[in-house]
């Protein structure tokens, strides 16, 4: 490898270095939805609200999680 082809190379890598370091970004923790029901956990998929944010591109378990709270049978907890 020549002199030149060197200098090239290693000019360019560090202009490169900065974008692909960018690039790389650590994702957000999922966003939490607290869910006090007195039907049953966990919100079925087909539920209303789980339809939308589908729609919107959310994916359950990498952009929101469910904290489901039941009270079956104990309405006083209610």
């Amino acid at each position: 490898m020549k002199r030149r082809e060197f200098t090239a190379l290693i000019g360019g890598l560090a202009i490169a270095w900065p974008l692909a370091s960018h690039a790389q970004q650590a994702l957000a923790p999922p966003k939490r939805v607290g869910v006090l029901n007195q039907f049953r956990c966990p919100i079925p998929p087909a539920s209303a609200f789980t339809r939308r944010l589908v729609e919107l591109g959310w994916v359950e378990g990498r952009d929101f999680v469910f904290d489901c709270v039941s009270t079956v049978g104990q309405l006083e907890k209610f």
